[in-house]
């Protein structure tokens, strides 16, 4: 190929490439196709009380995880995330049956069952925030099953202001209220002078810990600038996607580890306040 041509080719790629790019940041990645697949969660349906009323209104793009897509409702009280089924089905339709050497398609199997088994993991987890840790999640409705109860159609935002609309009875998503991060509370009431409030929300934090691992359960992402938020002075675990039930002896365990790294970002983060005295605030 000529070297002109050649150079062609590459700034036709490097374009194709900065548009994608461009488009991705500007959306965040978001699109329908991307909240929807032919999974199918194999837990047994909860019932749930509905909350059709908060779904009336429009939602609009409030950010981006790893496992879902969050957006804010109108009136600025409730969360809305959908999950990204794009992440864990790639391969579909066509991609999904086309015949393949028997190598091929041991790896395509594999990849396929690996990925259903974290959608399965992520389900369960909202799952069984909802039933026992429902309070402590800002958790309100879960709509993990393809149903006809709904019979509601919600109108998404995307970051671009384009207005999409979805049917809940097909897709899958959860309802949350809308908390203050801890970054956000704790720059707040530092800049306010307000010890006492910044005291009861590490109280509470070490609480919430302490608490969920007395039930059993396991959180194995507690990244808390990221994950924790508050609801006045409650902490509040925002990310749904990463609890399991854990034994007697491993809660033990757990509950010490997360203290001690709680500990630790407190002295790190939080200097003035490592050695706040309160009854809650028991570290091993």
């Amino acid at each position: 190929m000529h070297k002109s041509k050649k150079l062609r080719f590459l700034i036709a790629f490097l374009a194709l490439v900065a548009i994608e790019r461009f488009c991705y940041v500007q959306t965040a990645g978001f699109r329908l196709g991307k909240i929807h697949s032919d999974f199918v969660y194999e837990g047994a349906p909860i019932a749930t009380e509905e909350k059709q009323e908060v779904l009336a209104q429009p939602f609009r793009f409030l950010g981006s995880g790893v496992q879902c897509y969050a957006f804010l409702s109108q009136d600025g009280t409730t969360v809305l995330k959908v999950f990204k089924h794009y992440h864990n089905f790639p391969i579909e339709g066509f991609l999904k049956e086309v015949p393949l050497p028997p190598l091929f398609q041991r790896w395509r199997a594999h990849i396929l069952e690996r990925r259903k088994t974290r959608l399965e993991s992520i389900f369960a987890s909202c799952e069984l925030a909802y039933s026992e840790w429902r309070k402590e999640s800002g958790l309100l409705f879960i709509h993990l099953h393809p149903t006809k109860t709904l019979k509601q159609k919600l109108t998404l935002i995307d970051k671009l202001g384009i207005a999409h609309k979805i049917d809940l009875d097909q897709t899958a998503f959860i309802l949350q209220k809308r908390v203050e991060m801890f970054s956000e509370k704790m720059e707040r009431l530092r800049q306010n002078n307000d010890s006492e409030k910044i005291k009861e929300c590490l109280a509470s934090l070490v609480s919430l810990i302490q608490t969920r691992c007395e039930k059993g359960i396991e959180n194995s992402d507690l990244r808390l600038e990221r994950n924790i938020g508050f609801l006045g002075t409650q902490a509040v675990e925002i990310d749904l996607g990463s609890f399991r039930r854990i034994s007697h002896m491993e809660s033990q365990k757990e509950k010490r580890r997360e203290l001690r790294e709680l500990k630790r970002f407190i002295k790190h983060s939080y200097p003035e306040h490592e050695g706040v005295q309160h009854k809650s605030m028991v570290f091993p």
